[in-house]
């Protein structure tokens, strides 16, 4: 099944519309501090943070859209959704690259391209 990645085609996150919204899971370590540190708030603003564990409707539309939030986290912003590994890339284009850990975010997510043959 192909899911739709537009908020536009899930009537049920309406209320997402305009908004960033990060839906994570609050159990995961790797999760809480990847939210905890990004500082979003710098470039897209106001940045709501649902734990999927709690089950709010967001979580639910999610799951019923096709989201697997056990394999990772949600973003939605700008009328898209981006799940796990799109997510973590996404956010870390987003954040800020100011403080150590954001600069690492940004070098670690961002396709980089390498020499495919050493220099000598």
């Amino acid at each position: 099944m192909t899911k739709s990645n537009f908020l536009s085609d899930f009537p049920k996150l309406a209320d997402c519309v305009g908004k960033t919204v990060i839906v994570y899971d609050g159990h995961c370590p790797f999760c809480s501090r990847f939210v905890a540190w990004q500082r979003l708030r710098e470039n897209v603003g106001l940045v709501r943070l649902e734990d999927a564990r709690n089950g709010g409707a967001v979580a639910k539309a999610l799951w019923a859209a096709g989201y697997d939030l056990n394999e990772g986290m949600v973003l939605i912003w700008n009328g898209r959704i981006y799940h796990g590994d799109d997510c973590v890339h996404r956010l870390a284009l987003l954040s800020s690259r100011s403080g150590l850990f954001n600069r690492i975010n940004a070098v670690s997510y961002t396709h980089l391209t390498l020499p495919t043959k050493r220099i000598v």
